[in-house]
């Protein structure tokens, strides 16, 4: 193109239509951010505004130019028609072409202090909102009468105006007088990308992505902050970059980052001839090559067709359902596992959850406890620090005094103590729209799912390498994956171990509160709502707290409770086993026992009624009582029961007996009445014969005179001789 002053004159309206897009752009983004009331709104708008400086630099340049332009020609137009003035304009040229020397005094000092004045403000004001965005809450981004889609159509009409400009200036550039124009022209196109975020976040916050502006207010501020420091950059190496005569110099505030951008078709082009030197050839002129480059739009869109249905498919896994969000609302009811259809990315969105996975929260006593150790009560196995729960006083502790004054009045109230206890609560998604409708980030069971998972690879990374060091999780936090839940949980625990004692509590109340929590906690979460089923509840580890010896003297008082415990238990077996074998059965004992004893309520009361009487009915009362006892006496086993089969076998023996010699005294009676004279001289002779059975008997003869003569039965030896030759 010729270098004229039209050249520069089509320059300067360029540089002047730029500075309108650039008023205008940084004009309408400041009344969208004071409207939106939006932090990032506000840091894009002071963003904005560091492109006028540039805008009115390329028009004064470039103005600058055109009259360069103009003062060349006049001279020549003077030095054809005079030859005096061409005689002047030869000796004194340098000091008439004042234009020309105020365009070298831009180029040389005027470019370098515009590019460091946009430095230096794109660093200050991106560092200014960058520290002041990140120090302060910016949760709510967004003012409450701001509507997400109003501020989609203007970011999207915004950034297509901006870019198609920004993309007319750029090509403007390919001449060589107007190359100072791309500094301008990747500055707007850098204005087009930051308010695309903003276009993004709005977007993101029609579909309820609530933080979308949050993030926005962080990451707009480093956009200034490093277009700053490239442009100082850029200033320092143009000092050492030697120039060449007619050379036209490359704009500092010419962004390198957002020329790509401005310029893609560079990138091309830089990849051609970087593949044509590795190959040592054209190889951007071979058929391949342009065959490729003309399939390149196709297939774009045909990759573009293929990612739009990939994200219209959701395929959900056995243990999972899904919910399909379409704009912030829930659309129809949780998908099953399979395969399913739903519009594309970001229309709609589906999310999973592991419905039929168990999940588990840990409350009671809050804090990471390590898996591996024991839990004993003299044993340090939290990883952090624990909290204690209230409960009551030991049954066999005192009173304890609140404050001075409610000693002096004499009040007490009853004592409590402190207790570690770690609760584990596990549940699974009973109804998945409740789960995602009522409880506070939902999307934490998954975030809590994969925590897990890393931080079990961690510990046994720490396990396997000998434990030695800190443990690697110590002092972080676990994502709670039910907030509500654990709220609900941690209500009913505090709740139960309150209204038991610490005696309680740490014997059998383990194991019953594990039940009762269930049905208390379930009844809750039904009551809110939450979609869940409580699957378990069961107190993994309860221990007095382990500071100051606390444990350990808990320790001595369930020994002296056990030793006591067993004591008794020796004692109850000793008296069930004396029972048992007096009775046969520790139950028939206890019956007779019980029988017994009102037996002797009633003789009682018959003794006290005889002073005024006597009751027959107590009487009554008293024989059936004792006739009850009787019939259950011989049906016992035992020692009871020989001793009273001896008394009754001792009882009949002597009946039988007596009435056996009552009978024999009758005959003997009869044979008296008989033989009167007979009869007594035979039991004389009876009695004298059993009395001289045994005695040694001498015969002597009545009459001397005869001769004595002994007659011996010899056949029996013992019987007669005997005891004549061997006499005792």
């Amino acid at each position: 193109m010729i270098e004229d002053q039209q050249t520069y004159r089509r320059a300067t309206a360029a540089a002047l239509i730029g500075l309108a897009t650039q008023v205008g752009l940084t004009t309408v983004v400041a009344l969208v951010g004071l409207w939106a009331g939006s932090p990032a709104l506000w840091a894009a708008t002071y963003y904005l505004f560091g492109g006028l400086p540039i805008w009115l630099f390329l028009a004064l340049l470039y103005n600058q130019h055109r009259l360069e332009r103009l003062e060349a020609l006049e001279s020549e137009q003077l030095a054809t028609n005079s030859a005096d003035a061409a005689a002047i304009f030869t000796e004194h040229g340098e000091q008439l072409d004042y234009a020309r020397r105020r365009l070298d005094k831009l180029y040389r000092w005027g470019l370098p202090v515009a590019s460091m004045v946009v430095a230096g403000y794109l660093t200050v004001i991106g560092a200014f909102w960058l520290i002041r965005n990140s120090s302060i809450a910016v949760a709510d981004s967004l003012a409450s009468d701001a509507d997400a889609k109003i501020l989609l159509a203007l970011g999207i009409a915004i950034t297509f105006v901006t870019f198609v400009i920004a993309r007319y200036l750029a090509g403007m550039t390919r001449v060589k007088q107007w190359q100072l124009l791309r500094g301008g022209a990747t500055f707007l196109m850098g204005n087009a990308l930051v308010v695309a975020l903003g276009t993004v976040a709005a977007l993101m916050t029609w579909l309820e992505v609530s933080v979308a502006f949050s993030v926005l207010a962080v990451v707009v501020p480093v956009v200034p902050v490093i277009i700053g420091i490239e442009i100082f950059l850029a200033l320092l190496m143009g000092v050492y970059r030697p120039r060449r005569p007619g050379e036209i110099p490359r704009a500092p505030f010419d962004s390198r980052i957002f020329g790509l951008l401005s310029s893609p078709e560079s990138i091309g082009k830089a990849i051609g001839e970087a593949v044509n030197y590795q190959f040592g050839f054209e190889i951007s002129r071979s058929w391949f090559y342009r065959l490729m480059a003309k399939a390149v739009t196709p297939l774009t869109g045909l990759a573009l067709v293929v990612l739009i249905l990939i994200s219209s498919i959701v395929v959900i896994e056995p243990h999972q359902q899904a919910i399909v969000v379409r704009c912030g609302d829930l659309v129809g009811d949780p998908l099953e596992p399979g395969f399913h259809w739903k519009m594309p990315w970001p229309v709609s969105k589906a999310r999973k959850y592991p419905v039929r996975r168990i999940q588990q929260i840990s409350v009671g006593s809050v804090g990471m406890v390590d898996r591996s150790k024991p839990i004993l009560w003299t044993s340090d196995h939290a990883i952090d620090s624990e909290d204690y729960l209230i409960t009551g006083a030991t049954k066999h502790g005192g009173q304890i005094v609140t404050s001075t004054a409610i000693e002096q009045i004499g009040a007490t109230l009853p004592g409590m103590a402190l207790i570690a206890a770690d609760v584990i609560v596990q549940f699974r998604i009973k109804n998945l729209k409740q789960f995602v409708t009522n409880v506070t980030n939902p999307d934490n069971l998954i975030a809590a799912a994969q925590q897990r998972e890393q931080w079990k690879q961690l510990v046994d990374a720490w396990q396997v390498a000998g434990a030695e060091g800190r443990h690697p999780l110590m002092g972080k936090a676990a994502i709670d994956p039910c907030p509500v839940l654990s709220a609900v949980a941690n209500r009913r625990v505090n709740l139960y171990f309150a209204q038991k004692d610490i005696d309680t509590v740490l014997a059998v109340g383990r194991f019953e509160a594990g039940q009762k929590l269930r049905d208390s906690i379930q009844q809750d979460v039904d009551l809110h709502k939450l979609g869940l089923e409580i699957v378990f509840v069961g107190v993994a580890g309860i221990h007095p707290p382990q500071k100051e010896k606390v444990a350990n003297a808990f320790h001595e008082q369930i020994g002296a409770l056990q030793e006591r415990q067993t004591l008794y238990e020796e004692a109850e077996r000793e008296r069930i086993e004396k029972l048992a074998t007096v009775a046969g059965s520790y139950e028939q004992a206890l019956a007779i026992f019980q029988k017994i004893k009102h037996l002797e309520r009633l003789d009682k009361q018959i003794h006290e009624s005889e002073s005024y009487g006597g009751d027959e009915s107590l009487s009554r009362k008293y024989e059936s009582q004792r006739r009850e006892i009787n019939s259950m006496l011989p049906h016992l086993r035992g020692e009871a029961a020989e001793v009273l089969y001896e008394a009754y076998a001792y009882r009949w023996k002597k009946v039988v007996a007596e009435r056996s010699r009552a009978q024999r005294f009758q005959a003997q009676l009869h044979a008296f009445e008989q033989a009167k004279q007979y009869y007594p001289k035979r039991l004389y002779f009876d009695v004298l014969a059993s009395g001289l059975k045994d005695k040694k008997k001498i015969v002597v003869s009545a009459d001397q005179a005869r001769k004595l003569e002994i007659r011996v039965d010899l056949k029996n030896v013992e019987s007669a001789l005997g005891e004549i030759l061997e006499p005792q």
